[in-house]
This record gives structure tokens, C-alpha cells and sequence, in this order.
């Protein structure tokens, strides 16, 4: 009899387990900034980088955050936050992001674009705008979005926007979005992450 007990007790730990795992992971699914009925604004925004993911996270974390990070020649170079919203342990909804270039005076694109985070869950929650130094726009870039729906636990950060340059060199690509960045001369990855509280 004791043992009966002791093997129930046993799988009902594992099953609390298994289900408080399952509300602290996080899903993210490809999404769109520019939505079918919005398709003509594509041409006013034709130099505009865009990025968009659906995130659907339960669990315990009390905000999500958004950060970028800078990479030059294989290093990391700069990592500053962008924006914190509270989610109170749940958060359905879409992280976009567009980075848009600045014009000089001569309506020459200078070397700094306007990077902007929204966070949305039905309205929006929370943006932000940062003032970013990029790479020679005179050389051709890539930008990478996620492509495939990732399922991640709520500790790691998640990279969902790369755009990468490598001068005049030939920039190879690939599904890592961090991994890309570190390979060639310049590279932007904008990560999302779960937080109990600012840091």
C-alpha cells in the first residue's frame, strides 16, 4: 500500500511539474507589420526594415522586455534596452519593430536610422524609439526575421529581428539570427525576454 502511495505521489510531482513547465514557456509565431488590407502603404514605406511576431506566453514573469544589441567584426559592441511593459503573468499579443532611415540635409541617407518597438495586445502597451548608428548604406545588408514558430522557456532571450552588413564583402545567411550577426562586420539582432522585474 505504501508503495501504491508512493508512486501516485510521484506522478502527480511529475504532472505538476510537466503543466508548471508548459505555463512558463513561450510561443513565437511569424507575423506581419503590414497586414494584406494595409498593402498600400508598402510603397511609402519601401525603405522601412520591419519585423513582426506573435508571442503568446502564461506563466509567472511580470514584464516583457525589448533590447537590442550591436555586433562589429564578430564582437558585441553595444546592448542597450528599449522598452519594459508590464504582462502580470500573461501576454497574448505582437512585438513589431521598423527601423527607418534618417535624411541629411541633402536628403542623403545618413549612417543613423530611427529604430521603433511596439508592444501590442489589442492596443498598444507600450513603444519605444531609439536613435540607432548602422552601417555604410552605400552596402548591400540582409534582414532576417524568424521564419518557423520557436518554442522557448521564459529565461532565455528570444532573437526575432537581424539585419546584417558586411561591407563589400558577400554575406552568407542563415535561420540563427544571433549567429548571423557575429559573422560579418555589422550586425543588429533586436531580442524580446520575460522579467520579474527592471533591471
Amino acid at each position: 500500500m505504501k508503495k501504491l502511495i508512493g508512486i501516485i505521489i510521484i506522478l502527480l510531482l511529475i504532472m505538476a511539474g510537466c503543466s508548471s513547465s508548459d505555463r512558463e514557456s513561450v510561443k513565437i509565431t511569424p507575423s506581419n507589420l503590414i497586414e494584406d488590407n494595409l498593402e498600400k502603404l508598402k510603397p511609402h514605406l519601401s525603405d522601412m526594415i520591419t519585423g513582426c511576431v506573435k508571442v503568446d506566453y502564461s506563466g509567472k514573469k511580470k514584464e516583457i522586455g525589448c533590447k537590442y544589441e550591436v555586433w562589429e567584426n564578430g564582437k558585441l559592441n553595444k546592448s542597450e534596452n528599449i522598452i519594459y511593459s508590464s504582462i502580470n503573468d500573461k501576454f497574448n499579443g505582437e512585438i513589431s519593430v521598423s527601423l527607418r532611415d534618417i535624411l541629411n540635409d541633402n536628403m542623403q541617407k545618413s549612417k543613423n536610422m530611427i529604430m521603433t518597438v511596439a508592444v501590442t495586445n489589442g492596443k498598444t502597451v507600450a513603444s519605444g524609439m531609439k536613435n540607432i548608428e548602422t552601417f555604410d548604406r552605400e552596402h548591400s545588408y540582409i534582414i532576417n526575421n524568424i521564419k518557423n514558430e520557436i518554442k522557448i522557456k521564459d529565461d532565455k532571450e528570444i532573437a526575432i529581428l537581424g539585419i546584417t552588413s558586411n561591407g563589400p564583402g558577400k554575406i552568407e545567411s542563415s535561420d540563427d539570427i544571433e549567429e548571423n550577426a557575429k559573422k560579418v562586420k555589422w550586425g543588429l539582432v533586436v531580442k524580446i525576454y520575460f522579467q520579474n522585474e527592471l533591471k
